[in-house]
C-alpha cells in the first residue's frame, strides 16, 4: 500500500473560531442609542404628519359646513312667505297682512324653507348677537311652526334652533326693495301704479306686502360683504300653504 508522501500529525494543533467572544459592552450601548434615536425621529415624525393631517380635515370641514349653513340661510331667506297675521283692532274689521318686520339691524319674518324642519314653515329671525365676551356675531334663529299657528303679529315665538352665519362683526346693515306707495288711479287707467324703491326699513303691515329683494352688508375688520337676497315674493306655490284660522 502507497503511503503519502506528507503526513502531518493533528496532535498539538488547535483550530481557532473567530467571534467566539460577540459584540462588547460598548458595541451593543452604541447600536442602542443609535436605534433609540431613529425610533424617536420617526414617532417625531408621525406625530407632525398626523398634527398637519388634522389640521387640514377639521378645516376642510369648517369650511363645508359654513358654505352648507350659508346656503341653507340663504334658501331660506329667499323663501320669504306671505304668511297673512292681524292684531286685535285689524281682526274685527277683518283686516290681515303679511307678517315681516325688516329693521336696519335685524329682520324677521317666515320662510317656507326651513333651515332646521324641512317641509314645515318656520318663523325665522337674523340679528346681531353680542356675546359674553363682546364678540358680535350675526346669528340665524328659527320656531318651526309645525304644532301652531300665528295669529297675532306681535305674538313672541320661541328660536329655539339657530346656528352662527358669520363671527367678529363690526357693522351689520339690512336694505330693502320693494313697494313704496301705490298712486291713485287715473283717467283711463285700470291698474293702480305701483312705486318701488329702496328702503331702510320695511313693515308688512305699512305696506301691505313682503320686500322683493333683502340686501345684508356685514362688515369685519379685514373685509365688507354684500350679500343679496331675491325673495320670491310671487311663487304660487306658497299659496297652497296658507291655511286662514277664523
Amino acid at each position: 500500500m502507497t503511503r503519502p508522501m506528507f503526513a502531518f500529525p493533528l496532535s498539538g494543533w488547535k483550530v481557532s473560531r473567530t467571534g467566539e467572544n460577540g459584540f462588547t459592552l460598548i458595541e451593543i450601548l452604541v447600536v442602542t442609542l443609535i436605534l433609540s434615536v431613529m425610533v424617536s425621529l420617526a414617532f417625531f415624525a408621525m406625530g407632525l404628519y398626523l398634527r398637519t393631517w388634522n389640521s387640514r380635515s377639521l378645516g376642510d370641514t369648517q369650511t363645508l359646513h359654513d358654505y352648507r349653513s350659508r346656503t341653507l340661510v340663504r334658501n331660506a331667506m329667499e323663501s320669504v312667505w306671505e304668511y297673512f297675521v292681524t292684531d286685535p283692532a285689524n281682526e274685527r274689521i277683518e283686516v290681515f297682512y303679511p307678517f315681516f318686520k325688516g329693521k336696519s339691524r335685524s329682520v324677521t319674518g317666515v320662510t317656507t324653507s326651513s333651515v332646521f324642519h324641512k317641509g314645515v314653515p318656520a318663523i325665522f329671525q337674523m340679528r346681531l348677537y353680542t356675546g359674553d365676551d363682546t364678540t358680535r356675531s350675526m346669528i340665524y334663529e328659527e320656531a318651526p311652526l309645525d304644532n301652531w299657528y300665528l295669529r297675532y303679529v306681535d305674538e313672541s315665538p320661541v328660536f329655539s334652533y339657530s346656528l352662527v352665519y358669520m363671527t367678529q362683526i363690526t357693522e351689520v346693515r339690512f336694505r330693502y326693495y320693494g313697494l313704496w306707495e301705490v298712486l291713485p288711479l287715473v283717467e283711463n287707467e285700470m291698474i293702480p301704479q305701483m312705486v318701488y324703491r329702496w328702503q331702510e326699513t320695511f313693515d308688512g303691515l305699512e305696506r301691505m306686502a313682503v320686500p322683493q329683494i333683502i340686501e345684508l352688508t356685514l362688515k369685519t375688520a379685514e373685509s365688507t360683504r354684500i350679500m343679496t337676497f331675491q325673495v320670491l315674493a310671487d311663487n304660487t306655490a306658497k299659496a297652497t300653504l296658507y291655511i286662514r284660522h277664523d
